[in-house]
């Protein structure tokens, strides 16, 4: 078996704050975010925790109660895209000695169906 040495700072090669996720996060703010009432938002949606909680072996993690929405996981996921921070996601899925591919990416590609 081949492993790929994992270097997730040689992945990641642009900045964030100039892509154009991140001017569509910002904008999203500026239209929706900036207001955002946590309250209102669990009122507005009884379904806001099964929609914001992800699972994976042996982890749990519940975003309902952080000021965001769906449409802010999308913004992130593409600003991820965009950064290259995805590509680390992946890298960082795989075990110890495991080639990176295969498993590692199927593990990454469930969690990453969540998000859209």
């Amino acid at each position: 078996m081949t492993t790929t040495p994992r270097s997730p700072i040689a992945l990641a090669t642009t900045r964030g704050d100039r892509t154009p996720a991140w001017a569509a996060l910002a904008g999203h703010y500026q239209a929706h975010g900036r207001d955002f009432d946590l309250r209102e938002a669990f009122a507005r949606d009884p379904g806001r925790v099964a929609a914001l909680s992800f699972e994976a072996p042996e982890v749990f993690a519940d975003l309902s109660k952080n000021l965001l929405d769906i449409a802010t996981l999308h913004f992130l996921a593409e600003l991820g895209r965009e950064t290259g921070v995805e590509a680390i996601g992946f890298a960082l899925q795989c075990r110890p000695g495991e080639e990176v591919g295969g498993e590692c990416y199927a593990r990454c590609a469930l969690l990453g169906r969540q998000l859209g």
